[in-house]
């Protein structure tokens, strides 16, 4: 929880939403008034990781646009069909239809880290 209350930027924030929100609890209103705060712009500048993935995280009862929430529910239907390999690692490679998944090592995640402290 520290890299979202000391975190500097958006992108030090963001990780919050890599870890349980149960046991972030006593953040969750500060955590759903920064989404708040910065959602549109985020939609605008588009940051890198502002993916559809990290969006799909977002409660869709913290998004007060009803055409926005649609638009997540529809992430959200889109993300379960993928596999969960493709919602965790991560789909790369061009050209000739291959296609690579590169996992990611969620012990790497600093909320990861903050649980074994």
């Amino acid at each position: 929880m520290d890299f979202f209350l000391k975190g500097e930027d958006d992108e030090a924030k963001q990780i919050i939403f890599g870890c349980n929100m149960k046991q972030c609890e006593r953040i969750r209103e500060d955590v759903k008034e920064w989404v708040q705060a910065n959602w549109w712009r985020w939609q605008e500048e588009k940051p890198e990781w502002f993916t559809v993935v990290w969006q799909s995280k977002v409660p869709e009862e913290w998004i007060d646009d009803a055409e926005e929430r649609a638009r997540l529910e529809q992430v959200r239907e889109t993300g379960r069909r993928r596999s969960s390999v493709e919602m965790v690692g991560g789909v790369f490679g061009k050209g000739g239809g291959g296609r690579r998944v590169a996992p990611l090592c969620v012990l790497s995640l600093p909320c990861s880290l903050a649980l074994f402290r």
